[in-house]
């Protein structure tokens, strides 16, 4: 788990405030709801006013546990509705990365999608944990804590929503007791709802999302179907785990290699006017397409001096001129049984000299 802190000013004696939990997918990347990700007046948290805490478990103590990084980015899904709280999923790379995992800080594996599928069909339970508050009326907890709750059939969630309540999505599913008993709860929001499978691996079903209350007669809990967004997810370059084993079973699409970069120019580069300049974009998969954009135009005709070697993968200039500054990108496509997956390189290029 991991626990986000966002930093407000108007808190004088403690202005780091709890505001949601999350999972660490791998070394780089936290999941977390999009709509945590946004401050009272509905703006972008800035990253310089987020801290995550690895491994902790005490709210109130630094335990020896504990790793904390600042984001070095937050991605929010294009397409995340805050009027509904669809595709309320979101991304925060880290860096530098965490490289070494410890008992208490290690990444959750995704559930594939005929996995997922399975598991909302047969109504299994799942575990929400964080720090959320017990009850409406309670702050925060100070410890993290778990509960199991059943998933509910789709009718069900479908007619507990009223009209002026929300909105029950394809991207969504829901899950509670429809009597008065265990829920999430607010400050749970972003966290997992995961179960375990047989393989003894924990798998990530949902993302806190939204409901009615806590634990409120005939109401449910809301969870962002986390296999929906799988796609998405690797088209970030997202580790997207599950075992082998699980792969195998479930004819899923881990050995189908994810589409990324192996070799690409650095992002920045600053040469000299004449000089011969090899801009090189290779991905890892030999079914991919690539096409080549300059200042986000693609790539029809090239000038005198300036050409694509064999491959199509390395664009090169003899001998480059100040009037060649501009982002070059790249970008990569392939199409199988999985979909699309897109994934793009940018280069800034900057000439000088005469």
């Amino acid at each position: 788990m991991v626990r986000i802190l966002e930093y407000r000013p108007e808190n004088a004696r403690d202005p780091w405030t709890f505001i949601c939990g999350a999972t660490l997918l791998d070394q780089r990347w936290i999941l977390t709801a999009a709509h945590s990700m946004f401050d009272k007046h509905g703006n972008l948290i800035q990253k310089e006013n987020m801290n995550l805490f690895f491994g902790d478990y005490d709210s109130y103590l630094t335990e020896e546990s504990e790793k904390s990084r600042q984001p070095a980015e937050i991605i929010v899904h294009e397409d995340y509705d805050k009027t509904n709280f669809d595709n309320d999923i979101a991304l925060i790379r880290i860096d530098p990365p965490l490289w070494e995992f410890t008992p208490y800080i290690r990444p959750i594996c995704l559930a594939p999608s005929l996995l997922a599928s399975r598991i909302m069909e047969t109504n299994n339970n799942g575990r929400v944990t964080g720090w959320g508050q017990e009850s409406l009326k309670s702050s925060t907890s100070r410890f993290m804590k778990e509960v199991e709750l059943p998933i509910v059939d789709r009718q069900t969630c479908e007619e507990s929503v009223d009209e002026d309540e929300g909105e029950f999505t394809d991207n969504m599913f829901c899950a509670g007791y429809p009597i008065a008993l265990h829920d999430a709860c607010s400050g749970d929001t972003g966290g997992p709802f995961a179960f375990r499978h047989d393989d003894g691996r924990w798998y990530q079903l949902g993302i806190v999302s939204w409901g009615i209350g806590c634990a409120f007669e005939g109401e449910y809990g809301f969870y962002t179907s986390v296999s929906r967004y799988l796609h998405w997810l690797r088209s970030k370059n997202v580790t997207v785990a599950y075992s082998s084993n699980v792969a195998r079973r479930f004819n899923e699409s881990q050995p189908i290699e994810a589409l990324a970069f192996t070799v690409r120019s650095p992002s920045t580069l600053t040469v000299a006017a004449g000089s011969a300049v090899d801009l090189e974009c290779f991905p890892n998969r030999g079914d991919a397409s690539v096409q080549w954009f300059i200042n986000n135009r693609p790539v029809r005709n090239l000038v005198e001096g300036v050409r694509f070697l064999p491959s199509g993968l390395v664009l090169h200039f003899d001998a480059i001129e100040n009037s060649f500054s501009a982002v070059y990108s790249c970008e990569a496509r392939v199409n199988d049984e999985e979909g699309e997956q897109v994934i793009r390189a940018n280069f800034q290029l900057q000439v000088t000299g005469a």
